[in-house]
């Protein structure tokens, strides 16, 4: 039996909240993260070194790619989500 901290009796499980929403939705958003962390990194990359222009290209691509990425996923849970 797991009991809380200050030994008051069983932990008892929470409820449905935002814990369980992140934990749901984490690597989705972890996916967005980090694909707009690379363009942006890359974009600043690209400016600042000379001869690196194709480096801002890929990172302008990865931007371009995270949007249409979560504007379809968007679209596709809108569409499929059951009537009320």
């Amino acid at each position: 039996m797991i009991t809380s901290v200050v030994g008051t009796g069983p932990l008892r499980p929470c409820a449905p909240g935002p814990q369980r929403f992140l934990a749901r939705r984490h690597p989705v958003m972890l996916l967005s993260l980090t694909l707009l962390i690379a363009g942006i990194a890359l974009i600043a990359t690209g400016a600042a070194v000379d001869g690196m222009r194709y480096l801002m290209s890929i990172g302008v691509l990865l931007l371009i790619v995270d949007l249409l990425y979560l504007a379809t996923r968007s679209i596709w849970r809108s569409t499929h989500r059951p009537a009320r």
